[in-house]
């Protein structure tokens, strides 16, 4: 019996399982069924209360903060 992961249900075969076409299309489907619709992205965006702060640095952070995500743009 696959663990589940505990966001989407996904199912995570456990080494001695074969994984099955069936398996992977149910995994795929619920990824696509979670997945932020455009319309969610665009309303976060217009509310002003969560947002979104780009800086430029010029070294990656020491100690990165939970929630925030760091990108880079020099590779």
């Amino acid at each position: 019996m696959p663990d589940v992961t505990p966001r989407l249900g996904l199912k995570k075969p456990l080494g001695n399982e074969n994984v099955t076409r069936a398996a992977y299309n149910e995994n795929l489907d619920l990824m696509d069924a979670n997945a932020a619709k455009k319309s969610d992205v665009d309303a976060l965006r217009s509310d002003n209360t969560k947002p979104l702060a780009a800086e430029v640095r010029t070294s990656d952070p020491s100690s990165p903060v939970l929630g925030q995500i760091w990108l880079r743009s020099d590779l």
